[in-house]
């Protein structure tokens, strides 16, 4: 561990999501309690702020940054930056207690002042969750609404100009069958969007959802090989055109497994596996670098003596390569635990040679073992 800091600004303070810059500064996008507004006079309730945080490479905190749509309630979700030093960040904002949250998108300059602010509403409660710049810097958000004719919950996916905050485009995706919920979003080298998150059709399944770059929907994929629900958290793309998705898979005993699908660009499902870890886990976010390395970070609760204990863990799988197959010949697919225990995969990452064609269990995911 290089460093450590605590940031503290009011009797509330947390962090939601984070992103480098291209200087290796560090952003941290969260929410603050807002001292010069802190209660409703009405309910009582506090009222809390975006609150953006920049540190250096090294730990010194260089910025510090909010934004407020109503100046009630305001929780970030997602952050990205670009090349010359702007800060994008999504949430949702509610203009009061009980009432419908609204889309909320900040952009802030290199001078920590905000640029621009954007509310998207529909007549319903809508909340944006996830964010990521495509090719010529311009953000583009993902998240869900409620649609007010028919109370169904639907996907949501808008581009917006990065120097005018104007909406380049719009699309929504409904099923008609359920309720849709986007939860990560990504980008190929091409402009495609690719999003994903669940259906509550077929009893809850992951949906990754690919559009072009103007916003055509180009396919739509439900994950149904098991008989459990389950939920895209994340998406990534690889530099062949592979789309990853890490989730998590619902078990009757309340437990939850890792849940990893490959996709290739035109949507055939290339590998579908779940990770057991002994508790109730769920695959948070996934990441590809310019190496074709994959790495997965989530958690696990688990029952101890002292309760219900968390834990943070990450998996890198190296060298994803060619059309052949997934991982290296005899790479070790390796875990880490807080306090930086290490586990390893005893099953490699290979190619999905044949689907569940049903649903006819929830089998347990691979089991992990501990290395010393």
């Amino acid at each position: 561990t290089d460093w450590i800091r605590e940031y503290e600004y009011s009797w509330y303070d947390v962090g939601n999501a984070v992103a480098f810059q291209k200087d290796g500064n560090i952003i941290i996008a969260g929410a603050s309690g807002d001292p010069s507004n802190p209660r409703d006079s009405y309910s009582g309730a506090y009222y809390n702020d975006y609150r953006v945080v920049k540190y250096s490479g090294g730990g010194d905190l260089l910025a510090d940054m909010a934004a407020s749509a109503y100046r009630k309630n305001n929780d970030p979700a997602g952050v990205a930056a670009d090349g010359d030093g702007n800060i994008y960040v999504t949430g949702m904002a509610m203009n009061a207690p009980n009432t419908s949250s609204v889309f909320y998108t900040v952009k802030f300059g290199p001078d920590g002042a905000s640029a621009w602010e954007k509310v998207d509403e529909w007549g319903a409660e809508a909340y944006g969750t996830a964010i990521t710049l495509d090719g010529d810097g311009n953000p583009v958000v993902a998240g869900y609404f409620k649609d007010p004719s028919n109370g169904s919950y639907s996907i949501r996916v808008l581009k917006y100009g990065k120097t005018s905050g104007r909406t380049m485009m719009d699309a929504a995706y409904d099923d008609r069958s359920g309720n849709e919920k986007a939860w990560g979003i990504a980008m190929d080298h091409e402009g495609d969007i690719y999003v994903t998150g669940e259906t509550d059709a077929d009893g809850g399944a992951t949906l990754t959802l690919k559009y072009s770059p103007g916003g055509d929907l180009l396919w739509a994929r439900q994950y149904t090989g098991l008989n459990c629900k389950n939920r895209g958290n994340s998406v990534a793309v690889d530099g062949e055109g592979r789309v990853w998705v890490a989730g998590k898979v619902f078990k009757e005993d309340q437990a939850g497994d890792w849940l990893l699908l490959a996709y290739d660009e035109d949507g055939n499902l290339l590998l579908d596996k779940t990770y057991s870890f002994g508790g109730d886990g769920s695959a948070e976010s996934v990441a590809v670098d310019a190496s074709g390395n994959l790495a997965v970070t989530g958690n696990t609760l688990t029952q101890g003596p002292q309760g219900q204990q968390g834990m943070i863990r990450t998996v890198r799988i190296d060298g994803i390569h060619g059309s052949g197959g997934f991982g290296k010949k005899s790479a070790p697919i390796l875990g880490l635990t807080m306090p930086y225990q290490e586990w390893l995969f005893t099953d490699l990452i290979t190619p999905a040679i044949s689907l569940m064609s049903g649903r006819l269990g929830c089998p347990d995911g691979v089991q992990l073992s501990p290395v010393n």
